[in-house]
């Protein structure tokens, strides 16, 4: 495997690795993820009619900061999950390159957060593409440390370090 490849993932695929789903899927896509498994860049737009969206001062629409960190965390799960199926077997080059089949009847387990510290910059704004980036930064067994950072046209919006683990019970309850 080339670790200059870059998966992509989309929508769909998205959907069949998280087990959120809307209004509370808060990643679109993936962008870029190297085949190393170690880093992630993902999208989510940020529309006008979002019901998601409360209204601010002078009825500007903004993306809630706790809707943020939980755009990153999803993220970083998405990271975790890949990195879980991978090793379980599952043919990831062939997943990202479209072929569903690659997953089995896999039942992947849930993560937890387990700690987390954040750093709020600005508010995203209706419009806005918020993009995501998370790398790992240590791994313990089942557990992985994280540095996340969002971004929008106005620069950085959030910067997160979270640690996600899956518990035993979720790990039995996947085999």
């Amino acid at each position: 495997m080339n670790d200059l490849t870059n998966y992509t993932f989309d929508d769909r695929q998205v959907r069949m690795i998280l087990p959120h789903r809307a209004p509370m899927l808060m990643v679109d896509r993936v962008l870029a993820c190297p085949a190393a498994l170690d880093s992630l860049h993902t999208i989510r737009q940020i529309s006008v009619g979002d019901a998601m969206l409360p209204r601010g001062p002078g009825d500007i629409a903004f993306f809630p900061p706790t809707l943020t960190v939980e755009a990153l965390a999803q993220s970083c799960g998405l990271l975790m999950n890949l990195r879980w199926l991978l090793a379980q077997g599952v043919d990831v080059a062939a997943f990202a390159a479209g072929s569903d089949a690659a997953l089995g009847a896999i039942s992947i387990p849930h993560s937890v957060l387990a700690e987390t510290r954040m750093r709020q910059i600005r508010l995203v704004q209706a419009g806005d593409s918020l993009h995501m980036n998370v790398r790992i930064t240590l791994q313990r067994g089942s557990m992985l440390r994280f540095s996340a950072q969002a971004s929008c046209a106005a620069g950085i919006c959030t910067e997160l370090d979270v640690l996600l683990a899956f518990p035993d019970y979720m790990l039995h309850a996947a085999s």
